[in-house]
């Protein structure tokens, strides 16, 4: 295997999360969570706020294989909205008919942001399929 920096990590992390949200490997929920860590990571290395070292890493990433920001709002959005309801383990401690009540939310949640995330997760794809390796 080469050897890989960061970022390319960090970008095969986000493209391989994309494929598991559309194929339901990872929930809705979870993976926009995770969508959205990956992404405020690999902005931090585009705004050059890691260091000298990275920043040439991120340069030596853009001339190889062109602009890559990544600027996708949905995550930042589903996130907000999703902040206070109980997506993960924590489910295990609510009780039962409270839970029902927080799905309907995150139900209707899901809904509103669905056909949005899908298609950003399709982007991603497109964009990243290629340099993933």
């Amino acid at each position: 295997m080469a050897n890989r920096n960061a970022y390319e990590v960090l970008i095969e992390k986000l493209f391989n999360s994309a494929r598991a949200i559309i194929s339901n490997q990872i929930g809705i929920p979870l993976g926009c969570r995770k969508m959205q860590g990956l992404i405020l990571r690999l902005n931090t290395y585009e705004n050059g706020k890691i260091g000298s070292e990275f920043n040439r890493i991120y340069q030596e990433y853009l001339d190889k294989w062109g602009a890559a920001k990544i600027d996708y709002i949905i995550f930042a959005q589903y996130f907000h909205e999703t902040t206070s309801l109980p997506i993960s383990s924590e489910r295990l401690e609510w009780d039962r008919e409270a839970l029902r009540e927080e799905d309907k939310k995150l139900s209707r949640i899901n809904e509103k942001f669905y056909n949005g995330i899908i298609d950003v997760c399709f982007d991603i794809i497109q964009k990243f399929g290629n340099n993933s390796k």
